[in-house]
């Protein structure tokens, strides 16, 4: 898939096939063009994006930094009006798709591939289905 995104805007992807390990250290090390990483999920993002994103941190692995976005991390952990706080957490993920040091979905994502025939797939938590109430339309 990444070869072929990178096709349609003109860039040819060379894949380097690794195992995590290694994967690891070139990331940790910031020898590498694009990686692949992970932002494991949490109900709040908050601690995450401030760890991976603060120019202070050291696990700020993309080396991301910019005045902007320290301040918005900071003010995130802060404040403590919730809908002022979400209002932040959205601010920080718009800088980071306007900038795209990493490509951010936001937190607690799951995604569920299924055939069109799959029918009744209800929503799940923390990424399990639940099969009680599928059904196959064939």
């Amino acid at each position: 898939m990444l070869q072929q995104f990178g096709k349609r805007i003109g860039i040819t992807v060379n894949l380097v096939g690794l195992s995590f390990g290694p994967v690891i250290k070139k990331v940790l090390t910031k020898n590498y063009q694009v990686s692949t990483w992970r932002m494991p999920p949490a109900v709040d993002q908050g601690p995450l994006l401030f760890r991976a994103f603060h120019s202070q941190s050291r696990a700020n692995v993309s080396g991301y930094k910019t005045p902007q976005m320290d301040q918005l991390l900071l003010a995130q952990r802060m404040e403590t009006d919730p809908d002022r706080r979400a209002s932040l957490l959205c601010e920080i993920a718009r800088l980071i798709n306007a900038d795209v040091p990493v490509i951010y979905r936001g937190g607690r994502r799951y995604h569920v591939l299924a055939d069109p025939g799959v029918k009744d797939v209800e929503d799940f938590r923390n990424g399990i289905v639940s099969l009680s109430h599928i059904r196959l339309n064939r």
